[in-house]
C-alpha cells in the first residue's frame, strides 16, 4: 500500500508513513484516487477551451488597439495639423512615409535575428527526436531478446526534458520581439490609412485619384498585416517547423510525429503487485487502451488459474481498463487500477500480461512474479518481454 499524501511505499509496522508522518488511519483507500478516463479528457477540454478563449481576448485587444490609433491619428492629421496655414498634403505624406519606412527597417533587421535563433532551437529538437525514435530498440539483445534496462527509461526522461526546456528557451524573450514587431507593422499600416484618409479633401483633386490611391494603400496594408501574422507565428517553433509539442509526443494515437510513443510507454510500463493491483506509467501516456490477461499458480492446490483477462489472440476477450490517477505531485506518473482486491501471495507464480494498444499499433507486454511469503515485496516489476507490432513498422515499404 502507498502513502496517499506523497506516495510512498507503506511500512505495515509503523503507525505512520515514515515518509511525511500520515497516519495510517488518515489514509484513503487506493482505490480512491481513480477517476474515469472520460472525466481526464472532460478536463483536458475545458482547458483547450480556456486557452482558445484567452487568445480571442487576446486578438479582440489587438484590433481595439489598432482601431484606436487609427482614429488617434485620424484626429491628430486632420484636427491639429492640416487645419493650420502652411502646412501641405506633401509635407505631411513625406514625413508618414519617411518614419514608415524606417521602421519596417528597423522590423526587418529584427525578424532576421529571430529567424536565426529560432534556427538552432529547431535544430536541436529534431535531433532529440531522431534520438527518441532510436532509443526503443536498444532494449533486445544481439539475439532478438528483450533485455530489461533502466538507463532506457532514464534516457527517454532526459531527453523529454531536453525536448521541453529547449522548445521554453528563450520563448519569452521571443515572444516580446515578436509581438512588437507586430504591434509596429499594424501600427504603421494604422497610420498610413488614416493620412491618406485625412487627406482626402485638402490633397486629392478628384474622388476617382483619392479612390485609385486608396486602392493602392489598402493593397499594401494587407500585405503587410498578412507579414506581421507571418513573422509572429515566428516565436512558435513548433508551428514553422512542424514539430510535436511534448504532450503529442505522449499521445499514443498520433502517427505524425515519428516517435514511437506505444513502444515507449511498454519500456517504461510497471507492475505494482500490491493490494490492490496496480501498473504504472512514469509519463502521462494519452489515448492508451489497455486489456490485461493474468494468470496465476496457485500456491496450495498448484492448479494454473486465470485471474484476470483472456487470450488477446482474435478479439480480445479482457476488458479495457478505465480506472486511472495521474499524480501531479510525483512527476504526473499515470497509474491504472487492475484489481480492486488482490493477493499476490496466494501464488507461486503470476504472469501479468498486458495489451497496449492505439492507432501506432499493438504493443504485448509481459511480467513474471514469484512471490515469497513473509519476504520483503517489491515494490513494482519490470518487463520480462515485450512483443511490438507497430503500425510505422508494417507502413514501412508500403
Amino acid at each position: 500500500m502507498y502513502c496517499t499524501n506523497c506516495g510512498q511505499l507503506l511500512n505495515p509496522t509503523l503507525p505512520h508513513c515514515h515518509n511525511c508522518g500520515l497516519p495510517l488511519g488518515q489514509q484513503k483507500p487506493p482505490e480512491s484516487i481513480f477517476t474515469h478516463r472520460a472525466e481526464d479528457a472532460l478536463r483536458s477540454r475545458r482547458s483547450r477551451a480556456r486557452a482558445l478563449r484567452e487568445t480571442g481576448l487576446s486578438v479582440v485587444a489587438i484590433a481595439a488597439c489598432v482601431v484606436g490609433f487609427w482614429s488617434l491619428t485620424y484626429w491628430f492629421l486632420h484636427v491639429g495639423v492640416l487645419d493650420r496655414k502652411g502646412v501641405s498634403g506633401s509635407d505631411v505624406i513625406s514625413v508618414v512615409f519617411d518614419i514608415s519606412s524606417s521602421t519596417l527597417t528597423l522590423v526587418g533587421l529584427v525578424t532576421i535575428f529571430v529567424s536565426i535563433n529560432s534556427q538552432h532551437r529547431i535544430q536541436r529538437c529534431r535531433e532529440i527526436l531522431w534520438e527518441l525514435m532510436e532509443l526503443p530498440y536498444d532494449c533486445w539483445g544481439d539475439r532478438g531478446n528483450f533485455e530489461y534496462k533502466f538507463r532506457l527509461e532514464q534516457g527517454i526522461r532526459q531527453r523529454f526534458i531536453a525536448y521541453r526546456e529547449v522548445l521554453r528557451s528563450g520563448r519569452a524573450f521571443n515572444y516580446a520581439v515578436v509581438f512588437f514587431v507586430f504591434i509596429m507593422i499594424t501600427v504603421v499600416s494604422a497610420m498610413i490609412t488614416a493620412t491618406v484618409q485625412a487627406l482626402h479633401a485638402t490633397y486629392f483633386h478628384s474622388a476617382a485619384e483619392f479612390g485609385f490611391v486608396m486602392r493602392a494603400v489598402s493593397v499594401g496594408v494587407a500585405m503587410m498585416l498578412c507579414f506581421a501574422l507571418l513573422i509572429l507565428s515566428l516565436a512558435r517553433i513548433t508551428l514553422i517547423a512542424s514539430l510535436p509539442d511534448l504532450h503529442d509526443l505522449l499521445d499514443v494515437d498520433l502517427l505524425n510525429t515519428g516517435v514511437p510513443s506505444l513502444l515507449l510507454a511498454a519500456i517504461c510500463m510497471r507492475v505494482i503487485p500490491s493490494n490492490p493491483l496496480m501498473i504504472r506509467f512514469p509519463f502521462p501516456f494519452q489515448n492508451l487502451q489497455i486489456r490485461p490477461w493474468i494468470v496465476g499458480t496457485e500456491r496450495a492446490t498448484g492448479a494454473l488459474v486465470t485471474v484476470l483477462g483472456g487470450p488477446f489472440e482474435g478479439e480480445s476477450q479482457g476488458r479495457v481498463l478505465t480506472q486511472s490517477h495521474v499524480d501531479a505531485s510525483r512527476a504526473h506518473r499515470l497509474r491504472f487500477l487492475v484489481l480492486p482486491g488482490f493477493d499476490a501471495e496466494r501464488f507461486t507464480h503470476v504472469a501479468y500480461r498486458f495489451e497496449l494498444r492505439g492507432r501506432q499499433g499493438t504493443v504485448y507486454v509481459t511480467f513474471e512474479h514469484h512471490p515469497v511469503p513473509d519476504q520483503p515485496k517489491e515494490d513494482w516489476l519490470p518487463p520480462s518481454g515485450i512483443a511490438p507490432k507497430l503500425t510505422m513498422e508494417n507502413d514501412l515499404f508500403a
